[in-house]
C-alpha cells in the first residue's frame, strides 16, 4: 500500500493585493516562454508580504500548463489597491525556497515564497486574512541569539521519480515557551514537521551618498568612438547626481525583511518513517550535492563575469 501523499512544504498566504509589480514575459515563442512577477499581500494590518512566480508555460510534450495560465490570469486581471483604490482578496498556496549565488564575488542569500496558485474571493467564499507555513526541515544548526533563536535546517522544494531540490532556510523563535519546547523536542539532525507564520519587520536605513560620485561632466570632445564614450560617460555621471539627490531628499528609506517563525511543530520523523520521502540519507546527500553544484557553478559565471579581485578565495 503506498504512503498518503505528503506536503513536505506549503505557505498559505491571504489577504488584499496591495500591488502586482516587476511583471515579464521572458523567451516569448519559445519553449522556455515563463512569466514573472511579485504580488505584495498585506496579511494584517501593516504587515505586507510578498510573493514570486516564476512559471514556464509549456511542459516537456509542448502542451500548455493550465497552472501558469491561471497565474497569467491573475497578473493580468487582479484588482490592486495602489491603482484600484481596492484590491482583490486573494489565497496564495506557495514554497518557501532558497535562491543563494554570488554576484561580484559576494556570497548573497535570499529566502523567498514562490507561488504555485492563486485563488480569488468568491461570494460564497470568503477569505480571512493570515499566513501559515508547513516545512520538513532537517535540522542542520540551532544558533542562539540575544532574545530568538535561528534554525537553520535543509527544505526540501520538490521531488518527483526523475529530480530532487532542495534548499537551506533559516527559521526563528522569539516566545520563550515555544524556545523551550523546541529544544525539549529537538536536535540537530532531526527531520522536525514544523509551523508557523510569515513575519516582516521594517527598519529605517539612511542612505550614504558618500558611495555616489559626484563628478562634473567631461568635455565631449573629439570624435568617433573617444567622443561617444565620453557622451555615455556624461550620462552615467549625471544619473549618478540624480540619485544622489533623490538620496538627500528622501533621507533613507524603510527595508523590508520577511522571515519565517516557528510556532509549533510534531514528533521527529525516523527509521521508516521516513522511507519514499526527501529525507532519506540518499535523497539528502543528493540534494546537498546539487545545492553545492549550483553555488560552484553561479561562483564561476560571476568569476567570468566580474573578474576574481573581489572573489573570497
Amino acid at each position: 500500500m503506498s504512503k498518503k501523499k505528503v506536503n513536505y512544504n506549503s505557505c498559505y498566504v491571504s489577504g488584499e493585493v496591495i500591488d502586482v509589480r516587476d511583471a515579464k514575459i521572458l523567451g516569448e515563442g519559445e519553449t522556455w516562454e515563463k512569466i514573472q512577477y511579485k504580488m505584495d499581500i498585506e496579511v494584517a494590518e501593516n504587515q505586507i508580504v510578498t510573493v514570486e512566480v516564476d512559471k514556464g508555460f509549456y511542459n516537456f510534450d509542448g502542451s500548455e500548463k493550465q497552472q501558469t495560465v491561471g497565474l497569467e490570469t491573475i497578473c493580468r486581471e487582479v484588482k490592486r489597491k495602489v491603482r484600484d483604490g481596492q484590491g482583490d482578496m486573494v489565497n496564495c498556496n506557495c514554497k518557501i525556497v532558497s535562491n543563494e549565488f554570488y554576484s561580484k564575488g559576494e556570497l548573497i542569500s535570499q529566502q523567498k515564497l514562490m507561488m504555485d496558485f492563486c485563488n480569488r474571493e468568491k461570494a460564497d467564499k470568503k477569505i480571512t486574512p493570515g499566513t501559515v507555513w508547513k516545512v520538513h526541515v532537517l535540522i542542520k544548526e540551532i544558533i542562539e541569539k540575544e532574545d530568538h533563536i535561528e534554525i537553520l535546517g535543509l527544505t526540501n522544494e520538490y521531488m518527483s521519480t526523475k529530480s530532487i531540490k532542495g534548499g537551506y532556510i533559516t527559521f526563528r523563535i522569539y516566545d520563550k515557551e515555544i524556545i523551550d519546547g523546541f529544544n525539549a523536542t529537538y536536535k540537530i539532525g532531526d527531520v522536525a514537521p514544523l509551523e508557523g507564520e510569515v513575519r516582516q519587520v521594517n527598519e529605517f536605513k539612511e542612505f550614504d551618498v558618500t558611495k555616489l560620485e559626484d563628478l562634473e561632466m567631461l568635455p565631449e570632445t573629439g570624435f568617433g568612438s573617444a567622443r561617444t564614450k565620453a557622451i555615455e560617460e556624461n550620462k552615467r555621471r549625471a544619473e549618478i547626481n540624480k540619485q544622489r539627490a533623490e538620496m538627500r531628499e528622501a533621507g533613507g528609506k524603510i527595508v523590508s525583511e520577511t522571515y519565517f517563525e516557528i510556532t509549533g511543530g510534531n514528533e521527529v520523523l525516523a527509521g521508516e518513517m521516513l522511507e519514499e520521502t526527501p529525507f532519506t540519507p540518499e535523497a539528502i546527500e543528493e540534494m546537498e550535492v546539487k545545492i553545492e553544484s549550483d553555488l560552484e557553478k553561479s561562483r564561476v559565471r560571476d568569476l567570468n563575469k566580474n573578474g576574481n579581485g573581489d572573489m573570497p578565495f
